[in-house]
């Protein structure tokens, strides 16, 4: 039996055909993990700093539980509001702060701000607590993390 050798356009093609599939099946990769990055939690040690400084920006907490059925349900709207906030003009846009409940590092968070409930949303700005929410309603949670009040 004889060997078939391929010619030089068909390895060529072959070559580039693989960097295509390739550099798309990357691009779809990236593309998931930039838009999961958003709903990661923040590290206990990113949130005793921020909580410990006591800064004029707005810091806003959100207290959420992983098999909580209506925390999964706000993500997509926590992350339109960070767009909405981010793409903004303002010169100091809020600090976000995602706190996992059932993680052991956060009990003393849970303890400090009192949570028993989740979701729980919490403005914080000076060291002090302005407002909180528990509850889902997509207006309230709006005007908490764009305004900084529930009325």
């Amino acid at each position: 039996m004889k060997k078939r050798r391929l010619k030089r356009w068909q390895v060529v093609t072959l070559i580039a055909g693989s960097v295509i599939v390739m550099g798309f099946l990357a691009g779809i990769l990236v593309r998931n993990r930039v838009e999961n990055k958003a709903y990661v939690e923040s590290s206990p040690v990113t949130i005793q700093r921020t909580l410990s400084r006591k800064t004029s920006r707005r810091i806003v907490l959100l207290f959420y539980r992983p098999s909580c059925r209506y925390c999964q349900q706000i993500k997509r709207q926590l992350h339109r509001n960070e767009g909405k906030l981010k793409t903004s003009k303002q010169k100091k846009t809020p600090v976000f702060l995602k706190i996992r409940t059932t993680n052991p590092a956060n009990i003393r968070v849970l303890d400090r701000y009192q949570v028993e409930s989740t979701p729980t949303f919490m403005v914080i700005k000076n060291g002090q607590v302005l407002n909180q929410y528990s509850g889902t309603n997509p207006t309230k949670i709006d005007q908490l993390m764009l305004r900084g009040d529930t009325k």
